[in-house]
């Protein structure tokens, strides 16, 4: 009899602290709309709109597999704390933006910047582009892959052609600038 009531016991501890652990969290909602802010809005990019239902949202390190699904360990290591996936499309184009939040270390952006910059510098076609800290893009394998860091966002765009050189610029340009704006 004891043993059984101890089980009920232990059950309903269990049970209560998936449902607390189950009910969303304030704090991430509203970071989650802080880093969407810092995308571009449909029509923002010319001839550009969101994917319906496109966004991914990672809170914490913990969560990146939802939009790196098994690749989330150099992310995790480079010190992201929070990412959000977001896709656009141009006819048959889709080009999709990803933001990382690096707390609040600025250098810690940088350096995977750099790291990212790096894979991609000696690409035929290497572009880099004037914006506050750095950017740059590049056709590589059959898509066009960029990268840009402002404050302690790195931000990474891959589009599904390279002939999307010239939007890839344009959501750099955009992006950095509107990180520019928060973060001054």
């Amino acid at each position: 009899m004891r043993a059984r009531q101890m089980l009920s016991a232990v059950a309903l501890i269990v049970l209560v602290g998936l449902t607390f652990s189950a009910v969303p969290q304030r704090p991430a909602a509203a970071s989650q709309q802080t880093l969407s802010a810092l995308l571009p809005k449909a029509g923002q990019v010319s001839g550009w709109k969101i994917v319906p239902e496109g966004d991914l949202y990672a809170a914490n390190p913990g969560k990146l597999s939802v939009i790196y699904d098994g690749g989330d360990g150099e992310y995790i290591r480079a010190g992201v704390t929070e990412a959000l996936s977001r896709t656009y499309q141009s006819g048959k184009t889709y080009l999709t933006v990803r933001i990382h939040k690096l707390g609040s270390d600025p250098q810690k952006a940088k350096a995977f910047y750099a790291n990212k910059e790096g894979s991609i510098r000696k690409a035929q076609g290497y572009t880099a582009v004037a914006v506050k800290n750095g950017g740059c893009y590049a056709p590589t394998g059959g898509l066009t892959v960029g990268f840009s860091w402002t404050g302690p966002y790195m931000v990474t765009y891959v589009a599904t052609t390279t002939e999307a050189t010239s939007a890839t610029k344009a959501f750099i340009l955009k992006v950095s600038a509107n990180i520019a704006e928060v973060h001054k």
